[in-house]
């Protein structure tokens, strides 16, 4: 894909994907500007840089949920909303120390909100949901946390820039193209 996209925006060099080998950590934005660099397109990498993000210190150990999967065109990529209030009841109940973060896009509210609902009241004391205003304090509210259960989405890419492990839910999408660039992914 990266090939067919860089001869439309005017490649004088032909790359194959394999030139390009992504890094560990590193967000597809970056690695897609350095595939294009490649090919001869002018991309500044300077625009693609993400800060460093700073240590989280707390004694609560977090799991953090992303049910949302962004675009309209991507819905066929969700797992539903009902499978993820399951899954947070069962962590809930098995580990009691734990607290439990919706994560999304502030667009992405309702489905948070909506998991929230279907799990039993019990839990609810421990579950926070958490919308951030951007990119870097979306990515920096999930340092530290024991890891991220999603859908392909772009909170995956944001759990690789945290440094923190990616349980990822795959379906019609193969994670080993559109998954983010980590060791600790586990699709």
């Amino acid at each position: 894909i990266a090939s067919i996209i860089s001869r439309l925006l005017g490649a004088r060099v032909s790359v194959l994907p394999g030139q390009i080998r992504p890094q560990l950590g590193e967000h597809k934005a970056v690695y897609y500007a350095r595939f294009f660099r490649e090919a001869g397109i002018n991309f500044n990498l300077e625009h693609f840089k993400f800060p460093p993000l700073k240590q989280h210190v707390s004694d609560s150990r977090r799991l953090l949920l992303a049910p949302a999967v962004g675009s309209p065109l991507e819905q066929h990529k969700k797992w539903p909303n009902e499978k993820f209030a399951e899954l947070g009841s069962r962590i809930l109940f098995d580990q009691q120390d734990l607290e439990l973060e919706l994560v999304g896009a502030p667009p992405e509210r309702p489905i948070l909100q909506e998991v929230y609902d279907r799990l039993p009241h019990i839990y609810r004391e421990r579950v926070t949901i958490r919308t951030e205003n951007n990119v870097y304090n979306a990515a920096q509210a999930m340092v530290g946390a024991e890891a991220i259960v999603t859908a392909c989405s772009g909170a995956s890419h944001m759990a690789a820039w945290a440094d923190i492990p990616v349980v990822g839910l795959y379906g019609p999408t193969n994670p080993l193209f559109t998954g983010p660039f980590t060791e600790k992914l586990y699709p």
